[in-house]
């Protein structure tokens, strides 16, 4: 009875995740397009600090720390993609930021695109595109 039990529990705590796991459509179907960013933890400054993708006009778009992804759907089309990130300050009065460089890209219908945002040796922090 015991081991039927464990069983049971055991199939029902991996279906559930499943039912979950669908794949999520935007309610504005010309949005065909969508470009994903992972952040890593890692140990440093990029880690602690939250990072701001900031999408073509200075539209903050997403905010992460280190351990979090998240995607965003897009028409198809050309965008400017860049990351800010909080520079820590001894004076506090002062806040400055890091900015990446600008990265174009071009998103065509039913496209998806990763970016990993990862420190960098010429600039505090950059995106590089991970390959499918």
């Amino acid at each position: 009875m015991k081991a039927v039990t464990i069983i049971s529990l055991i199939l029902m705590l991996l279906t559930v995740p499943l039912l979950y796991a669908r794949e999520f459509k935007p309610l504005t179907p010309e949005m065909t397009c969508q470009i994903c960013f992972d952040r890593p933890e890692s140990n440093g400054l990029l880690n602690i600090l939250p990072s701001e993708i900031i999408l073509d006009n200075w539209q903050k778009i997403l905010t992460l720390t280190g351990g979090q992804a998240a995607c965003i759907y897009l028409f198809p089309g050309k965008y400017t993609v860049m990351v800010k990130l909080l520079k820590l300050n001894a004076d506090k009065e002062q806040v400055k930021y890091f900015y990446s460089p600008k990265y174009s890209i071009h998103i065509q219908d039913g496209e998806s695109i990763i970016y990993e945002i990862v420190p960098d040796y010429y600039a505090p922090v950059r995106l590089r595109k991970i390959d499918q």
